[in-house]
């Protein structure tokens, strides 16, 4: 997030450290702004209400994920490209565990994510159907390991993306398993 924190640097750390104790349907304005050690007025000067403070924050978040592919893009060598945004997307999904818990319970989430993310691959696979099924499968396969509560490390889990994304599926069964 911003290197000088700001009353909305801390009202977004108040509400992901919530987000880690309970769901957001539960948490109110009250408890963000005393958590974040701010105003309520303070509060209002950011947010219209707590819906508009989850949006944002999804915003400014799925633009930090996307953020990994576009800077894939700048690299020369194909197979670090892959290798490292696969980490990174990794670690950014477990740094916002308690955001990604309560999103990825969101079908419109879940979709505004995948629908960016392909849009993002379009650079990679020139071909729109190639790019939605990898940015809705990658969604998908960082969906479990966070349903999963995060029973992989997140080079464990960028391991496995990184096998998934690089499989040759038109090879048979028994040559993926090996």
């Amino acid at each position: 997030m911003l290197q000088n924190p700001s009353a909305k640097t801390y009202i977004i750390t108040a509400l992901l450290e919530l987000l880690q104790q309970r769901t957001f349907s539960s948490i109110t304005v009250k408890e963000i702004v005393k958590r974040a050690g701010i105003s309520r007025s303070t509060f209002y000067v950011y947010y219209y209400d707590k819906f508009d403070l989850l949006e944002q924050l999804s915003k400014d978040i799925i633009i930090e994920f996307i953020a990994f592919y576009q800077q894939a893009k700048k690299k020369h060598n194909p197979h670090l490209q892959v290798e490292q945004t696969t980490k990174d997307i990794c670690n950014h999904v477990f740094s916002y565990q308690s955001f990604y818990k309560e999103q990825l319970k969101n079908p419109q989430f879940i979709h505004q994510l995948s629908r960016e993310l392909s849009a993002t691959l379009m650079h990679v696979y020139n071909h729109k159907s190639y790019a939605s099924f990898s940015s809705y499968g990658t969604v998908g396969f960082l969906a479990e390991w966070v349903y999963d509560s995060f029973q992989m490390s997140p080079e464990e889990a960028a391991i496995e993306l990184r096998k998934i994304g690089t499989t040759d599926w038109s090879a048979s069964h028994t040559e993926m398993n090996k």
